[in-house]
């Protein structure tokens, strides 16, 4: 059975260290932040994606190179892939939680998301879900919304697509991809995952295959204190 690894880290975790993993343009990046938990969001899952390479093919994280060229402008801000590695990866943070997915499998997508009691869900709902789609709370929208991209961070379209042309189980059922009116194929091939972030959050992972997968959570931080 293949192997998918889901590692979960704190941005409070950072330190002087990690900018050395990063590249020029990922330190310009977090430093054009304005407030310091978003520089530590940065800096962390950029950092912990070279780590969880290194870890997986026993090599120097220093060594690790992420590009993220986008394929339809070409600017940096892409899905991330690993060079010379047979790894597919994937990355999201929010709130109080980063997370790093990787698997040799099939392409990968993974999204947190923190949960804000504030969020209006009736308007955000009507570019997000499909019908038949209902989200009673911040909850059950921001289940679908992680459900959603992460399929689409697995498959590289991220938000250029409509998050309402991915139709996904129920909030309160088990994650599962229902239809995708561009990629209509892999309602058989693609599986979804609801992940476990922690208080506060909710997560989602999407693995591009119909084959088995061992899907594993595990603790970052001992990655980012080596």
């Amino acid at each position: 059975m293949r192997e998918c690894q889901v590692w979960w880290a704190s941005p409070t975790l950072t330190h002087p260290g990690l900018q050395d993993l990063l590249s020029d343009e990922e330190r310009s990046r977090a430093a054009a932040y304005h407030q310091m938990i978003d520089r530590d969001r940065s800096v962390v899952s950029a950092a912990l994606l070279r780590l969880v390479v290194a870890h997986w093919d026993y090599r120097d994280p220093a060594t690790v190179i992420v590009d993220r060229t986008c394929p339809r402008c070409a600017r940096p801000h892409g899905r991330p892939t690993v060079v010379d590695s047979a790894l597919h990866v994937s990355l999201s943070h929010s709130g109080d939680r980063v997370v790093v997915a990787a698997t040799e499998a099939a392409p990968v997508g993974v999204d947190v998301e923190k949960i804000q009691a504030e969020l209006d869900v009736e308007a955000l709902s009507r570019s997000t879900l499909a019908e038949g789609e209902e989200a009673p709370d911040p909850v059950a929208f921001l289940t679908y919304w992680c459900r959603k991209e992460s399929i689409l961070k697995a498959t590289g379209d991220g938000l250029s697509v409509s998050l309402a042309s991915v139709v996904v189980s129920a909030a309160s059922e088990p994650a599962r991809l229902l239809s995708f009116e561009w990629r209509p194929d892999l309602v058989d091939s693609a599986q979804l995952y609801d992940l476990h972030p922690g208080a506060d959050h909710v997560a989602a992972l999407a693995v591009l295959t119909a084959d088995p997968l061992d899907v594993t959570e595990q603790d970052g931080a001992s990655l980012l204190a080596e």
